[in-house]
């Protein structure tokens, strides 16, 4: 969380918020749920597995949360994107 970050980096956690957001142009929740996404990206197109074992997979609190971040991200579910992936290779 914020918090450790902050205390492992020595720099208070306001700070590293605003510098960080300064650098990666977001801040490090959403960066990191940006990674989280991407990597959910990626287990769709070349994996088998369930929604619900990708939302744990990639540290998402629920199957309900990770769908509801996919979509609001790629302005589609989790299936359908696996499904346009799986079409564009056929």
């Amino acid at each position: 969380n914020l918090d450790e970050l902050a205390k492992i980096s020595y720099i208070n956690k306001y700070y590293l918020v605003h510098s960080f957001k300064k650098y990666a142009g977001m801040t490090p929740i959403n960066y990191l749920n940006y990674k989280r996404l991407k990597e959910a990206c990626m287990l769709l197109r070349t994996t088998n597995h369930s929604i619900a074992q990708i939302a744990s997979i990639i540290g998402m609190s629920s199957q309900s949360y990770f769908c509801q971040s996919f979509k609001k991200q790629y302005q589609m579910s989790p299936n359908e994107y696996r499904k346009q992936s799986q079409s564009k290779e056929s």
